[in-house]
This record gives structure tokens, C-alpha cells and sequence, in this order.
């Protein structure tokens, strides 16, 4: 990997880790990545993050990974569900009947065609979904959400939605939560629409 740089100043390898979106491989494209820019254009001439602009970043990025563990360790404390497993859950629950394609699913939660057909064979294991063949398409896969599944999010929810507000919510007034709703639509709007 090459250098990367912030406020001119070469980083360390685990800040550049925090600066790469780590979620997808390098030969995944945008049609697996639910239609983010991953591979945008680079700069003939860097424009340096300065200071404020760095802070800011670097703050982003510790929040968003201290969310996810803390949210992770509370759900597998409480329920035992990876992460993971709760993202699938959720998903199958919101769809109709139940069930989605594994190619939809994937596309949902920004996971290559690899990671969900590994996870919902291991959640399959443990009785949370089953697959089955795709009618309209026999190269398809569908998820099916089953009653195990359906109980394991019912437990789990509750403490997650707490835990959701003790990290995030309470924390906000009314306005900053406002606020801070048009700028994360505004910066995903940007990633999707370009």
C-alpha cells in the first residue's frame, strides 16, 4: 500500500486504515457496493486535509468504529447475535414475506456476493434462516428469515435499541439530531448520486 497523507504529514499504517473503507476488497466494484463511488477519481494535485478538516475526519472515523464495537459487544452480550447476524436479521424482517435474495441482501448491507453466502451459511447452522432456490432466476438464492430467526430479533431488540440511545440519542438535543440527519443525508446523497 502506498503512502497516504493527511495535513501533508505521512500517517501510520493504522491511520491509514482508518482512511480506506475496509468493507470492501479491492477487486469489488460498485455494482456489489449498493451503487456507493468506491473507486473515485484521483487528484492530479492533493488537497490536503488541514487541521480542523483532519480532526474532524479522524473523529468521524474513531465514533463510527467505537459505535459499531460497542453496539457488537452489546448485542453478543445480551443476545449472542453477531452484528452480523442482527444486519441479516433486520433486513429479513423489513422484507416482504420474510425473505430476500442473497444478491439483494448483499447489495443492502454493502457485502460482497462472499461474506453473505459465508454468513447465511453459518446462520443457516444455527437455524436463524434456510435458503432456498430462486424461482425466477436458478442461479439466485433466496433467504428466508425462520421462526428461530424471527424470535432471535424479538429477543434482541430491546436491549439493542437501548443501547442504539445510550450511545447515540441521548447524547443529541432535538435539533443537533436534526442538524446531524441533513448532513449524513446530505454526505450519503453525494457517495450515491455523485
Amino acid at each position: 500500500m502506498g503512502s497516504s497523507f493527511v495535513v501533508g504529514r505521512p500517517l501510520a499504517a493504522d491511520a491509514r486504515q482508518l482512511l480506506t473503507h475496509q468493507q470492501y476488497s479491492e477487486d469489488d466494484d460498485v455494482s456489489t457496493n449498493g451503487g456507493y463511488r468506491v473507486g473515485m477519481p484521483r487528484a492530479s494535485t492533493p488537497r490536503w486535509l488541514d487541521e480542523r478538516e483532519a480532526h474532524l475526519w479522524r473523529s468521524w472515523i474513531r465514533t463510527v468504529h467505537a459505535l459499531e464495537a460497542a453496539i457488537a459487544e452489546q448485542l453478543h452480550r445480551d443476545s449472542g447475535l453477531s452484528a452480523a447476524d442482527y444486519a441479516v436479521l433486520v433486513e429479513l424482517t423489513e422484507a416482504d414475506d420474510g425473505a430476500c435474495r442473497a444478491r439483494d441482501l448483499g447489495l443492502a448491507l454493502f457485502w460482497a456476493r462472499d461474506r453473505v453466502s459465508h454468513q447465511v451459511r453459518r446462520m443457516e447452522q444455527r437455524g436463524l434462516v434456510v435458503r432456498e432456490e430462486c424461482a425466477e432466476d436458478a442461479r439466485g438464492t433466496i433467504v428466508r428469515l425462520t421462526s428461530a430467526g424471527r424470535t432471535a430479533i424479538e429477543r434482541a431488540a430491546p436491549n439493542h435499541v437501548a443501547a442504539t440511545r445510550a450511545c447515540f440519542f441521548d447524547v443529541l438535543s432535538d435539533g443537533e439530531i436534526d442538524l446531524l440527519t441533513d448532513i449524513v443525508d446530505r454526505i450519503h446523497a453525494n457517495l450515491v448520486e455523485g
